[in-house]
C-alpha cells in the first residue's frame, strides 16, 4: 500500500517495525480472499456488508498513508529549496498520534481478518480461479443471403475498399476491423462480404477461421493451412505448419477472415503473422506496443475495453460522450454500494459517513439545502457536478460550498466547481486539501488562482479552461511536481509562471506564452519531453533566434496531436522569421496544425511535406506577407483546410497542389475547404485532371477581386457558401451531391443553373433572379425545389406569388421583397416554419376561403411596420406551437378563433403592438404554456377579460412595459387574474406600481420564480408575504425595494430571507 519513501518517513517518526510488518501481513491475508468475497457478495448479504467494511477500512488506511506521503514530499521539496531539511519538517500530528492512527487502522483490519473463516471466505477461489469455460459455437463462412436485408449500405464501402488501390501492393497488409456489441450482425456482415462474387473473383485464396476466446496460435495456423491446401494437416510441429503455410501463400493474393476475435496478446499475433510476409499483401500485421505505458494510456485501454464489450456505448451525435445501459448502471450501483452517491431529486437521500464519491446534476441555482447532508461524509473523495446538456442560462452555486463545506472535506481527491457564474474566487485555504488530484474550475469567472494552490503537491490535473477573467497563474507553479494536465485554453493569461520546464510530469499544457527573459523562454518546452494532445505556443516574436526555436524540441514530441503557432498581429517583421518557423517543425505524428499571424514571406519545406501523413487539419490565418500558398496538396490525410487573410496572394496555381509529376490526386482526402479575406486574390488556376474528389464543404468569403474559374467538377460537394465575391462570374461547379447553397452579395450567375439535388438555398443582396435547374430548359423567376429558403437584404427582389412552392418547409424573409404586400399561405402547402422580418410594406397574410389546414408549426413576424391583419376568419393551423409578433405598430387584432384554430399553441409572444385591444372572441388556446405580453398598453388594460385563470397548462407569464411610462397600474396582480398552475411570473416596467396585491398572489401555490424589474414606485410586498413556494426572487431597478431588502440590514429582509435564491440588481444571494 505504501511506497518506500512513506515507510522511511514513518520509521523516522519512531513507529515500530513490528507494527508495519503486522499491517503488511494483515493486508496480504485480506487480499487473498478478495476474489472469493467479490464473487459471493451478489448472493450473500453478510459478505456484502463485510466487504463494505473492508473497503471503508482500506479507504481510511489509504487516506492516512496519502497524508504521510504528501508530508514526506513537502519535506523533500523544502529541503531542496534549502528552507529547511526533512529532519526539521513538522508532521501535522505527533509521533504518538501517528502511531495511534496506524494502530487504529490495524485493529480494524485485524478484526475483519478474524471474520473471514466465520463467513466462509477461502483463499485462491472465486473470480481468480478457473471457472468452467463457456461453450461458444464456431462460425463458418456460409450465409443464406435471401434472409439478410438492410446491410448493403455497410457492406458496399468495405467491398470497395478491399477492391481498391488502398488495399493493394506488397508493402502493407490491409486490416479491416468490424467491431460492435454482441448480436448486432458482425459475423453476418463478414459472411456477406466473404461470399460476394466480386470478392471471390478478386482473391485467389480465401479462408475463414473462427478464433473464439481461446487463442491457440498453433490451432489457428493449422486451420489456415488446411483452408489454403484443402488437405488435412496431421502434424503438431508449429515450425512445419508455418513453413507449409508460407509456401502455400507465396506470391498469392489472399483474403483471411478471423471471426470472433478477443485476444490482445501481441506476442501471439507476432507468431501468427510470420507466414503472411510472403503473400501479396504481406507486411505489418500488428505492431508491438511499448511496454512503458503512461497511466493515461492504461486508463484509456481500460475504457476502450469497456466500450468494446458494450458496457459503455457512444452517445448518438456526440463524439466524446458515452452512455451505459440501465442494467449496467444498476450493476455499477450495486458494486459501488453506498460509497458512491448520486444526488437525484429529493435532497434528503441518505448520505453516510462511508460515502466517498458524490455527484449531482447541476441546476440553475444549487442552493445550500442541496448539500447539507454532505457534512456527514467527512471522508468524501469526489465532489463532481454533472451536466447532461449545455446550459443556456447562468448557473449559480451557494457560497457555502467553496467557503465552508469543502474546507471540511479534507480528503477530497476530485473537486469540480466548473460552469458556475458566481464562482469568482477560490478560498485561500484550498491549499489545505493535500489529497487533491483533480481540480476543475473551468468556465467560471475567477480572476486569479490563490497561491496556496502551489501547496497541492499531489495535484495532477488543473483545469482552468474558459476562465476568461483569469489573467495570471501563481508564480510557484513549479512546485506542483506531480502536475500532469494543465488546461488554460480560453483564459486571459499573458505570462507563464517561471521555470515551467521543471514540471517534468506534465503531459498536457494547452498554452505556452513565450517571453525573452530566462526561465520564460521557449526552451522551457524542451524540458517537457512527454507532452500530449494540443498546445498553443503564442508570442513567438519573442523567440530570440532560430537556435532558440530549436530548443523547444518540438520534433521530438511524438505524442503532440495539435499544434498552434502564433505571433502577435502588430509586431515588427524579423529577417529570421522563416528560419524560426523551420526550427519549430513538429513530429510527423501531428494531426492538426494552425499558424496565426506569421510575418514571413515564404513557408519552410516541412509545411505540406507528404511525410506528415497523419495531418487532417491545417488552418493558416493572417499570414499577410506571403505572396503564395504553401504546397499542401500532397498531404495524404488532409481533410480540413482553411486559408484566411493572405493579403499578398494574387494567384493560386500549381504550387498549391504540389508536384505535378506524381500520379497522386491532389487533396485526395480533403472534405472542407475555406478561403476568407483574400483581398488581392484575382485568379485561381484549377489543377488539370481530378482534384478535390472528396470535398464536401466549400467556403469562399470576402474575396472581392476573385474572378475567373473555380474547380469544374466536385463530385462529393454538399455545401457551398459564397460571400462578398462580387467579381466572380463563373457558374456553379458540377456537384451532383449538392444539398446546401448560400450566396450573399455576389454575382447572380451562380443562380442561373441550380443543381436538382438542392435542399437549402440562402441568398442575400440580389435584386433580380433568373433561375433554372440543371438539366431543365425552363427558366424560373424563383427557385421552387429547395426545402429551406432564406432571403436576406434583397429589397428590390420580386417574390412570385403565382408559383406553388410544393417542396418548401422553411421560409425566412428578412429586409427583402419591398413590393410584397401580402403573402398567400396556400402556395406553401408543406411549410412548417415561417419567419418574416423587416418587410416594411407587407400588410397581411392571406388564405383562400375554405382553405385546408396549413402545416405551420412556428410563425414569427417582426418589424413589419405596415402589417394590419391576419387572415379573416382566422388561421387554421392545428400544429402551430409558437406564435411571435413583435413591433407591428399597425396590427389591430390577432387571428380569430384562436381557441379552436390553434389547439397546439404553447408559446404566445406579443411585443410592441399598441393597437391590439383584446384577444379574439372565445379566448386563448387552452394548451398555452408560455405567454409574454410587452408594450401593448391597450391589450394589457383588458387583462381581466383574457380568462387566464382557465389556462391550467400555463406555466410562464411575462407582463412588460419597457417603453411605456404612462401606464397607471398601482396594484398588481388582481384577485382571480392568474391561474394556480403558474410557476414563473415576470412583472416588467410598471413605473407607477405601488404594491403587489396580497389576494392576487397568495393562491399561486405553484409559483417558483418571481421577477420584478423596472418598478421604481414599488415599496411594499404583500401583507402576508410572498407565496412560500417561491425558490427564486429577482429584483432589478427597484431602488425602494433594494433598500428594504438589503441583506441582513434592510427592514424587510426577514420577509424574504427564507427564499433559497435571491438576486437584487447584480448581487446573487444563494
Amino acid at each position: 500500500m505504501a511506497s518506500q519513501e512513506v515507510v522511511d518517513f514513518i520509521r523516522g517518526r519512531k513507529v515500530p517495525d513490528t507494527l508495519l510488518k503486522k499491517l503488511k501481513t494483515t493486508c496480504l491475508a485480506l487480499h487473498a480472499v478478495l476474489n472469493d468475497a467479490e464473487e459471493k457478495e451478489f448472493t450473500n448479504l453478510q459478505i456484502k456488508e463485510w466487504l463494505d467494511e473492508l473497503k471503508d477500512a482500506v479507504y481510511d488506511a489509504e487516506d492516512l498513508l496519502d497524508e504521510i506521503a504528501a508530508e514526506a514530499l513537502q519535506c523533500q521539496l523544502e529541503a531542496k529549496s534549502k528552507v529547511r531539511n526533512c529532519i526539521t519538517c513538522t508532521f501535522t500530528c505527533s509521533e504518538q498520534k501517528l502511531k495511534s492512527k496506524i494502530e487504529e487502522v490495524l485493529v480494524r483490519l485485524d478484526d475483519l481478518a478474524k471474520q473471514m473463516d466465520l463467513i466462509g471466505l477461502r483463499e485462491g477461489v472465486g473470480l481468480g480461479g478457473n471457472p468452467l469455460p463457456r461453450i461458444r459455437l464456431p462460425t463458418t463462412s456460409l450465409v443464406k443471403e435471401t434472409r439478410i436485408i438492410g446491410r448493403d449500405d455497410v457492406k458496399e464501402p468495405i467491398v470497395n475498399l478491399l477492391l481498391s488501390n488502398d488495399a493493394k501492393g506488397n508493402e502493407h497488409l490491409c486490416v479491416i476491423p468490424i467491431a460492435g456489441m454482441g448480436g448486432i450482425g458482425k459475423t453476418t456482415l463478414a459472411q456477406l462480404i466473404y461470399n460476394d462474387q466480386r470478392i471471390t473473383e478478386h482473391f485467389s485464396i480465401r479462408f475463414w477461421v473462427c478464433v473464439s476466446e481461446e487463442f491457440d496460435v498453433v490451432r489457428i495456423t493449422k486451420s489456415i493451412l488446411e483452408a489454403v491446401t484443402s488437405q488435412k494437416c496431421d502434424t503438431t510441429d508449429f515450425n512445419m505448419i508455418q513453413t507449409r503455410l508460407k509456401k502455400g501463400l507465396m506470391g498469392k493474393k489472399f483474403l483471411l477472415v478471423l471471426d470472433d476475435v478477443w485476444n490482445e496478446n501481441y506476442g501471439d499475433w507476432e507468431l501468427l503473422k510470420n507466414p503472411f510476409k510472403y503473400g501479396t499483401l504481406g507486411k505489418g500485421f500488428l505492431q508491438q506496443v511499448d511496454e512503458n505505458k503512461e497511466m493515461e494510456e492504461i486508463g484509456n485501454e481500460y475504457f476502450l475495453d469497456l466500450v468494446s464489450r458494450s458496457l459503455l456505448q457512444r452517445s448518438n451525435g456526440k463524439k466524446f460522450h458515452f452512455v451505459m445501459h440501465a442494467l449496467v448502471h444498476d450493476l455499477a450501483k450495486f458494486v459501488s454500494g453506498r460509497f458512491n452517491f448520486r444526488l437525484e431529486g429529493d435532497y434528503k437521500n441518505n448520505i453516510i459517513n462511508k460515502t466517498r464519491h458524490f455527484s449531482y446534476l447541476r441546476s440553475q441555482y444549487d442552493t445550500r439545502k442541496k448539500f447539507e447532508a454532505l457534512y456527514k461524509a467527512k471522508h468524501l473523495r469526489t465532489f463532481l457536478p454533472l451536466q447532461l446538456h449545455k446550459a443556456n442560462v447562468d448557473l449559480y452555486l451557494t457560497k457555502k460550498v467553496p467557503q465552508d463545506l469543502l474546507l471540511t472535506l479534507r480528503y477530497l481527491r476530485v473537486l469540480s466547481l466548473s460552469h458556475y457564474t458566481n464562482m469568482i474566487e477560490l478560498p485561500e485555504r484550498i491549499g489545505d486539501l493535500q489529497h487533491l488530484r483533480y481540480l476543475d474550475v473551468s468556465c467560471t469567472k475567477i480572476e486569479r488562482s490563490p497561491y496556496s494552490i502551489c501547496r497541492l503537491c499531489n495535484l495532477q490535473t488543473l483545469n482552468l479552461s474558459e476562465c476568461k477573467f483569469l489573467v495570471m497563474l501563481p508564480s510557484d507553479m513549479q512546485k506542483l511536481i506531480n502536475l500532469r494536465h494543465l488546461n488554460i485554453t480560453g483564459t486571459s493569461i499573458q505570462k507563464m509562471p517561471i521555470h515551467m520546464g521543471r514540471l517534468q510530469c506534465l503531459r498536457t499544457l494547452t498554452k505556452f506564452i513565450v517571453e525573452k527573459d530566462l526561465g520564460f523562454q521557449i526552451g522551457e518546452l524542451g524540458e517537457l519531453s512527454n507532452l500530449w494532445g494540443a498546445i498553443v505556443i503564442s508570442k513567438l516574436q519573442n523567440v530570440i533566434n532560430p537556435t532558440n526555436a530549436l530548443s523547444a524540441k518540438l520534433k521530438a514530441k511524438r505524442h503532440l496531436d495539435e499544434l498552434t503557432l502564433e505571433w502577435d498581429a502588430d509586431y515588427n517583421i524579423s529577417l529570421s522569421e522563416r528560419d524560426i518557423l523551420n526550427n519549430l517543425q513538429p513530429h510527423t505524428n501531428l494531426k492538426k496544425l494552425v499558424i496565426n499571424n506569421y510575418k514571413g514571406t515564404s513557408f519552410p519545406n516541412w509545411i505540406g511535406d507528404h511525410s506528415f501523413s497523419n495531418i487532417t487539419v491545417v488552418h493558416l490565418n493572417y499570414c499577410r506577407n506571403c505572396p503564395s500558398l504553401p504546397s499542401l496538396g500532397k498531404l495524404p490525410s488532409l481533410q480540413d483546410l482553411s486559408i484566411v487573410g493572405f493579403d499578398e496572394v494574387v494567384k493560386v496555381g500549381p504550387e498549391f497542389y504540389g508536384s505535378s509529376s506524381s500520379n497522386i490526386t491532389p487533396f485526395r482526402s480533403l472534405e472542407i475547404l475555406k478561403f476568407e479575406r483574400m483581398l488581392k486574390w484575382e485568379e485561381w488556376f484549377p489543377c488539370e485532371g481530378g482534384v478535390f474528389p472528396r470535398l464536401q464543404e466549400f467556403y469562399l468569403w470576402y474575396c472581392p477581386k476573385l474572378s475567373g474559374s473555380l474547380p469544374k467538377h466536385l463530385p462529393s460537394l454538399t455545401k457551398f457558401h459564397v460571400h462578398e465575391c462580387s467579381q466572380l462570374q463563373t457558374s456553379l461547379p458540377t456537384a451532383p451531391a449538392m444539398r446546401e447553397l448560400t450566396l450573399k452579395n455576389c454575382n447572380d450567375v451562380f443562380l442561373k443553373e441550380l443543381p436538382p439535388t438542392l435542399q437549402t438555398l440562402r441568398m442575400g443582396g440580389f435584386n433580380n433572379l433568373g433561375v433554372s435547374v440543371r438539366g431543365s430548359d425552363r427558366l424560373q423567376p424563383f427557385p421552387t425545389t429547395p426545402k429551406v429558403l432564406g432571403i436576406y437584404k434583397c429589397r428590390e427582389l420580386q417574390f412570385p406569388l403565382y408559383q406553388c412552392y410544393s417542396s418548401l418547409k422553411r421560409l425566412f424573409i428578412n429586409d427583402s421583397c419591398s413590393s410584397l404586400i401580402s403573402i398567400p399561405l396556400d402556395i406553401f402547402p408543406k411549410l412548417d416554419y415561417l419567419q418574416i422580418k423587416s418587410c416594411c410594406n407587407m400588410e397581411s397574410l392571406l388564405v383562400s376561403e375554405g382553405h385546408q389546414p396549413i402545416d405551420l408549426v412556428w410563425l414569427e413576424i417582426e418589424d413589419c411596420l405596415n402589417l394590419v391583419a391576419f387572415p379573416s376568419g382566422g388561421l387554421l393551423a392545428p400544429n402551430l406551437t409558437r406564435l411571435k409578433v413583435d413591433n407591428c405598430p399597425r396590427l389591430n387584432s390577432l387571428p380569430q378563433n384562436m381557441h379552436t384554430h390553434l389547439p397546439s399553441l404553447e408559446l404566445l409572444e406579443i411585443i410592441n403592438c399598441p393597437q391590439i385591444e383584446s384577444f379574439p372572441e372565445g379566448g386563448l388556446p387552452s394548451n398555452l404554456i408560455n405567454i409574454s405580453i410587452g408594450d401593448c398598453k391597450k391589450l394589457i388594460s383588458t387583462r381581466m377579460e383574457w380568462g387566464l385563470q382557465r389556462l391550467q397548462c400555463l406555466k410562464t407569464l411575462l407582463f412588460g412595459n419597457v417603453n411605456l411610462d404612462c401606464w397607471d397600474v398601482e396594484s398588481f396582480p388582481e384577485e382571480d387574474l392568474l391561474p394556480t398552475s403558474l410557476r414563473i411570473l415576470a412583472i416588467v416596467g410598471f413605473r407607477k406600481l405601488r404594491s403587489l396585491d396580497n389576494k392576487g398572489l397568495q393562491h399561486l401555490t405553484s409559483l417558483q420564480q418571481l421577477f420584478i424589474v423596472g418598478c421604481p414606485g414599488l415599496k411594499h410586498m404583500p401583507e402576508d408575504g410572498l407565496p412560500c413556494s417561491i425558490s427564486y426572487l429577482e429584483i432589478e431597478d427597484c431602488p425602494s425595494l433594494t433598500k428594504l431588502f438589503q441583506r441582513k440590514k434592510g427592514k424587510e429582509w426577514r420577509n424574504i430571507a427564507h427564499i433559497p435564491t435571491i438576486k437584487i440588481d447584480d448581487q446573487v444571494i444563494i
